[in-house]
């Protein structure tokens, strides 16, 4: 039962969500890359959406959410040319 300041959980909602979309549509590319993804940093994202969730003002949930999501463009780097649309 924490404080908002500014009623800022529904918008830090919905980015944490976001984010956590988006890394996972990343790593579906290969099967490779989806195993290292569920290991390095899909928990990153967890933990940075409950974070973010539990106290909006505090930067560390913020933090994780950008560690996990440099770890899954990391691992697009690591796929195949092929298995990019474009």
């Amino acid at each position: 039962m924490g404080v908002t300041v500014g009623g800022g959980a529904p918008r830090t909602r919905r980015h944490a969500v976001i984010a956590i979309v988006v890394a996972i549509s990343l790593a579906y590319l290969t099967v490779r890359a989806g195993l290292i993804f569920a290991c390095f940093s899909l928990p990153y994202l967890v933990a940075g959406a409950i974070g973010w969730l539990r106290k909006p003002i505090n930067p560390t949930g913020p933090l994780l959410i950008a560690i996990g999501l440099g770890g899954a463009l990391i691992l697009l780097g690591a796929t195949p040319a092929a298995a990019i649309p474009g």
